[in-house]
C-alpha cells in the first residue's frame, strides 16, 4: 500500500512538472478577436470618435513570434468644418512598451501648408473646402450659417479624381469641387 502511495505522488508530481514547465499557448490570435478588442480600446479612449479599422498586417518578431500590426482611423468633430483625423498604431500582442505617438492626418483646421499638396483622405477635403485661396465665399457661408452639415464624395472625372465637399444648411447650400492636389475646379452655388 506504501509502494502505491509512493507511485500516486510521483504521478502528481509529474502532471504539475509538466503542467508548469509546459510551454504557454499566447492569447487567441484571429484577426475577428484583434479587431473586436481595439475597437473596444478606441471607443473607450475616443467615446464620441468616429473609428475604424484601415489595415492588419500579420508580422514576426525577431524571436520570430506572430504578432499582428493594426492600423486604426480616429475622427473627431466629423461634422463640422475642421474634423481631426488621426492614425492610431496598435501591436497585438504588445512587443515592447513603448507605444507609438498618433498619427495626425489633420489638426488645427490646416492642410496643404507646404507646397507640395495632396488631399487623400475627406477630412482633408472638408477643410481645404473652406480655407484654400479661392474659398473665401465658402467660409463665409460657414460663418453665416453655423449649423451647416456637409457630406464629402469622390469623382472620377477624366484621369482626374476630384473631391465634390457639399455644405447644407436648410434650404441653402454651397457645394466645392477640388483635384486631390488641392487645386480648386469650381465652387457650385
Amino acid at each position: 500500500m506504501q509502494r502505491e502511495w509512493k507511485i500516486l505522488i510521483g504521478l502528481v508530481f509529474l502532471i504539475v512538472l509538466f503542467v508548469l514547465l509546459a510551454p504557454k499557448q499566447g492569447p487567441r490570435l484571429d484577426k475577428v478577436t484583434i479587431k473586436q478588442v481595439i475597437l473596444q480600446d478606441l471607443s473607450h479612449k475616443y467615446p464620441n470618435a468616429n473609428t475604424s479599422i484601415l489595415k492588419i498586417s500579420k508580422k514576426t518578431n525577431k524571436n520570430n513570434g506572430t504578432y499582428y500590426e493594426v492600423k486604426a482611423k480616429v475622427v473627431l468633430d466629423y461634422q463640422t468644418p475642421c474634423p481631426k483625423r488621426m492614425h492610431i498604431y496598435y501591436n497585438y500582442p504588445k512587443q515592447n512598451f513603448v507605444s507609438q505617438p498618433p498619427e495626425y492626418i489633420t489638426k488645427n483646421c490646416k492642410v496643404c501648408v507646404n507646397e507640395m499638396c495632396a488631399l487623400f483622405y475627406p477630412e482633408e477635403a472638408v477643410i481645404a473646402s473652406h480655407t484654400l485661396p479661392g474659398t473665401g465665399y465658402v467660409s463665409e457661408f460657414l460663418t453665416q450659417n453655423p449649423n451647416t452639415q456637409h457630406t464629402v464624395s469622390q469623382i472620377l472625372s477624366g484621369n482626374n479624381i476630384l473631391w465634390f465637399v457639399n455644405w447644407t444648411s436648410g434650404n441653402q447650400s454651397i457645394g466645392v469641387q477640388l483635384y486631390n492636389n488641392g487645386t480648386i475646379e469650381k465652387i457650385v452655388r
